[in-house]
């Protein structure tokens, strides 16, 4: 974690045998260079030859964002981010390509060109929550016309948080107006608004290990110094949370059976307790889901099952344990029902994945 103050100086590095450092900008990858140390970046604005690299799968999360928002029924949406920003870039391209790709438009938030160290100083290093004046404004202007409902997807969880607290201060009702998901599952940003805040886990313990592993081969060996490793962590999930747990469908009952549903699926309830919820017959909601939804009840209760046992795999816990914790009744009907979804059983499906 270099102070700028340690930069003026290079002579103050050289006590270090290797570098995990946020690159900001062109005068501290020279300064780094000149200990003639090994480097991994782990912001990655720009790629800097000699540097090994360990960062978050933008990409990844550009897709997981346009999947979460399409999945709960969204036909409008939208991008705010930073403009010239590598990893607000990368995020804004997938997203809306994503998006475009299941037939819809993007509105996308273009911000002023920025400054440097006005961005690298109050954004990525201490984190500001306030915005310039005209910056607000410009966002509350733009978040006031864009067609609602709307899935906004944030650069990351301080942009969800301004964006957040703008529309409030615009009497813009989140997210039944405005559905919010940022990424990097901050704690505080997150956790600490009303509603709170939907956001990617970008998995930075893994990043932070990665980033290590990096720094150790590029130590230990000439060949990794010249050609420094590059590592993009997948994320780790998609927490929902009160900003995006909404799906604009009418009845505003389905929402809310639908909301009901992915809370509690994994926990044994029944489409009983889904009628007894909403208060209306099995008739009347089985009728509705059937014609909104394509599906019955019970079906939503199995997919929501199975999207909770499908994210538990890309962990390390046991098939046992995934089934147990994803709500269903054996081990035997979990491992028969996922080959039937997925053409292969659990372990040879999370093998898979482990070898992307």
């Amino acid at each position: 974690m270099l102070e700028w103050r340690d930069l003026d100086d290079a002579r103050s590095l050289s006590g270090y045998d290797a570098f995990i450092v946020r690159v900001l900008d062109d005068r501290m990858e020279l300064v780094l260079r000149r200990t003639h140390r090994p480097v991994v970046d782990v912001f990655y604005g720009k790629k800097r030859p000699g540097f090994g690299v360990a960062d978050f799968d933008n990409v990844e999360a550009g897709n997981l964002a346009a999947e979460h928002f399409i999945s709960r029924g969204f036909r409008e949406f939208a991008y705010c981010g930073y403009d010239g920003i590598n990893f607000s870039d990368v995020r804004r391209t997938t997203f809306v390509r994503a998006v475009e790709r299941a037939g819809y438009a993007c509105h996308v938030f273009t911000s002023r060109k920025r400054d440097d160290n006005y961005f690298n100083e109050n954004i990525i290093k201490s984190e500001r929550y306030s915005l310039l004046a005209s910056e607000a404004k410009a966002i509350r202007n733009w978040l006031r016309i864009l067609p609602k409902p709307v899935a906004v997807f944030c650069s990351h969880d301080l942009r969800a948080h301004q964006v957040l607290t703008l529309c409030r201060e615009a009497q813009i009702s989140v997210p039944n107006e405005v559905a919010i998901l940022g990424v990097d599952n901050d704690a505080i940003l997150c956790g600490f608004t009303m509603p709170t805040i939907s956001s990617i886990d970008p998995n930075g313990f893994e990043t932070g290990r990665e980033a290590v592993r990096i720094a150790l081969k590029m130590l230990c060996s000439d060949e990794a110094r010249r050609n420094p490793p590059c590592s993009f962590t997948k994320p780790l999930q998609l927490i929902v949370r009160g900003s995006s747990e909404i799906y604009p469908i009418d009845p505003p009952w389905l929402s809310d059976a639908l909301i009901f549903i992915g809370r509690n699926a994994t926990k044994g309830i029944s489409a009983a307790d889904v009628f007894s919820y909403v208060g209306l017959s099995h008739t009347t909601v089985g009728s509705v889901f059937r014609r909104k939804l394509g599906m019955s009840v019970q079906d939503a209760l199995a997919k929501a099952r199975m999207d909770e046992a499908r994210r538990m795999l890309e962990g390390d816990m046991s098939v046992a344990d995934i089934s147990r914790k994803a709500g269903f009744s054996s081990v035997q009907y979990f491992c028969r029902s996922f080959t039937a979804a997925h053409g292969m059983s659990p372990i040879a499906w999370q093998k898979a994945k482990r070898q992307k």
